[in-house]
């Protein structure tokens, strides 16, 4: 079967198949069946007999294509569901709690990852991907005061915490970060990338909150079933300068004309 995974349903879509164990595939090129060209990144499905019921579930509750495809396979890579750990501090943390609530609406499964177990280190043989939330980077690393609160909840992540996730990374897990989280990944890991912004007073950048356009490159699996043009809620975010590399994809872009679309 192909699946039509454009859009936020499609995660939610592979998720459900993961879950009920069946073999997912996302296509590496684009694919023509009947007049309809799926896009890279549509889903293939197989064995066939066992997703039968899985994928008409798919189309009758969240109306989405569905076809069952003849001849070859298309060119494909195995997607496989990954350990992830959701970053969660002690300290107020909304954009986690946001996290955590997508993560629950879209079936994605995930564990949450505490100080203490980040300090403790060997993150890669528990997880795949680690998340860190919208928190800025000196918050992360330093958490709640000491004297404030109990031992157990002061301390953030720390030096040893640090240097467990750049460990992680090194070992081939996946860091994400969201927003001001990824400062921290900047520094620890060297990134070839700088905020251009930070810092900048207010009569030189100024966005507290807008609705801005994105340009993406939908041909590479981050960008897969999203649309070239988007839209992006950006709120005292930041803007990357990159240094072109062999190791670096940029994957979104601020659009290059009328970048503001509303606010």
């Amino acid at each position: 079967y192909l699946v039509d995974a454009r859009g936020t349903a499609g995660a939610l879509a592979a998720n459900r198949l993961h879950a009920a164990g069946l073999r997912v595939e996302w296509t590496s090129g684009s694919v023509s069946q009947d007049g309809f060209t799926y896009q890279p990144g549509t889903l293939i499905v197989r064995p066939v007999a066992e997703a039968r019921t899985h994928v008409e579930r798919l189309a009758r509750e969240l109306g989405m294509r569905v076809f069952g495809a003849r001849g070859r396979v298309p060119a494909s890579t195995s997607l496989l569901p990954a350990r992830v750990g959701l970053y969660r501090p002690w300290n107020d943390a909304i954009d986690e709690g946001w996290t955590r609530w997508l993560f629950e609406q879209y079936e994605v499964p995930f564990r949450t990852l505490r100080d203490a177990e980040v300090r403790a280190g060997s993150l890669r043989s528990g997880f795949d991907v680690i998340v860190l939330p919208g928190i800025a980077a000196q918050r992360l690393i330093d958490g709640n005061r000491k004297g404030a609160l109990p031992d157990e909840y002061v301390g953030g992540l720390g030096e040893a915490g640090v240097a467990a996730l750049k460990a992680f990374v090194e070992a081939g897990g996946t860091l994400v970060c969201i927003d001001g989280s990824a400062e921290l990944a900047i520094d620890a890991l060297g990134l070839p990338v700088k905020n251009v912004v930070a810092g900048l007073p207010a009569e030189q950048f100024f966005c507290p909150g807008s609705i801005v356009r994105l340009d993406i490159d939908a041909s590479q699996p981050v960008g897969f079933g999203m649309l070239p043009q988007n839209a992006a809620f950006f709120s005292f975010s930041s803007a990357y300068e990159a240094t072109p590399g062999p190791n670096l994809r940029v994957i979104a872009r601020y659009g290059a004309k009328d970048i503001l679309m509303s606010g």
